[in-house]
């Protein structure tokens, strides 16, 4: 009857089409192979193994492990696909292995269009695209929401995520998705046109909320680019990017057309390398550019004053090849037709190893805006041991 361990269900499959909302699946020890869809708003509850001699976020792991039934089935790409709000996974090890040749099998853990959706304290490895997808399409930004639409991904494994088509090979993947992300161990996230280890885009609040996107406490190693935030604001909210831990990696964090404010502090950053497109991307540790329309929002609130303080960005630069320590630039390529530019309070951070320690890129003034620079960066008690740069237009205080 599935009431008590002596009388399981054989399948979690069969366990989701045989339970209600509010319900919790415990699922015990073992290999399941199955491809899940979830309809109910339900808590997937796997078996913890403790490992007291592991590192700190590898002691707690899953011995119940998933594998996806089909293998490269366009019909159901995913191993959990989620299909309703308020859902909870968590102490699972979904495999996208599903032949075991090492080679991945599926283009997704877990996919979900709903929010909030909860994954704390799951392995997610060996997936040829994206480790966890939330699109938050369901229910649609609302004037009305509330932190009852936040997500949480917590105390995660994610790891060999690969992908080579654009815009792929993602650990996690937040679209209109505000989420607190914090304390995952995300490692060797690469392909050609990587996305990055925790992507946030398009994640709105509304003034119904009290709490913001938060980042915070994450090991990032050997990822392309770790931590990227594109246009994660609508009217002005923040972002906390906090206490990560990146190494190996090209792209350290990079904030993207933003319309709000970012508060980057005390991560510690090592990246190196040039980016193997044809665009040939040096690394950056951390890079900010093209806020949108800093200037013409008339609300201080509302405008963007980034605030990068106490972080430590480390490169390993050999005859100035381009590398920046931070880079904050006016982009044109991605918001045209707008005064765009960067607004940032730079204090007490330290970089070295680059070609650049601090690289401000602007442009001439807009004609439209002649009293305002397209980027305004205040450096104060940082602790540059590499050249700084400044291109275009500088107004200098």
């Amino acid at each position: 009857d599935g009431l008590s361990p002596t009388s399981s269900w054989r399948s979690i499959a069969y366990a989701l089409q045989n339970v209600s909302s509010g319900n919790v699946i415990n699922v015990g020890a073992g290999e399941y192979i199955e491809s899940l869809s979830i309809t109910n708003r339900i808590t997937i509850n796997g078996t913890n193994s403790f490992f007291s001699t592991n590192p700190p976020f590898e002691r707690h792991l899953s011995a119940t492990v998933i594998k996806p039934y089909f293998t490269n089935n366009a019909n159901f790409p995913m191993v959990v696909l989620v299909e309703t709000n308020g859902v909870t996974i968590q102490n699972l090890t979904i495999e996208g292995d599903a032949d075991a040749n090492g080679m991945p099998d599926i283009s997704y853990g877990i996919y979900s269009t709903n929010r909030p959706l909860n994954v704390n304290h799951c392995v997610i490895r060996n997936i040829n695209g994206f480790g966890i997808v939330c699109r938050g399409q369901v229910p649609a930004p609302a004037t009305n929401d509330t932190d009852a639409v936040r997500s949480y991904f917590g105390y995660n494994m994610i790891t060999n995520i690969t992908a080579t088509n654009a815009a792929s090979a993602t650990a996690l993947y937040l679209r209109q998705t505000p989420a607190t992300c914090e304390f995952n161990e995300i490692a060797d996230v690469e392909g050609s046109n990587a996305n990055a280890a925790i992507y946030i885009t398009e994640c709105k609040y509304t003034s119904l909320t009290t709490n913001w996107t938060t980042i915070r406490s994450n090991i990032v190693e050997r990822c392309t680019t770790a931590i990227w935030a594109n246009q994660f604001a609508g009217t002005g909210e923040k972002i906390i990017i906090a206490g990560n831990n990146i190494s190996s990696g090209l792209i350290g964090i990079r904030i993207t057309a933003a319309k709000g404010q970012a508060l980057v502090l005390s991560n510690n950053v090592s990246v190196s390398g040039v980016s193997p497109t044809t665009n040939a991307t040096p690394a950056r540790g951390i890079w900010i550019h093209a806020d949108t329309d800093p200037w013409g929002i008339s609300d201080p609130l509302l405008q963007t004053d980034h605030l990068v303080f106490d972080n430590t960005v480390t490169g390993s630069s050999t005859n100035a090849d381009q590398t920046v320590g931070m880079l904050f630039a006016y982009d044109t390529t991605t918001w045209t037709n707008m005064n765009n530019g960067v607004r940032a309070n730079v204090l007490n951070n330290s970089m070295s190893g680059f070609g650049y320690g601090s690289f401000i890129r602007s442009g001439t003034n807009d004609v439209s805006f002649p009293t305002n620079p397209l980027v305004r960066v205040n450096l104060h008690s940082n602790d540059f041991s590499d050249n700084l740069r400044c291109d275009g237009d500088i107004h200098r205080g």
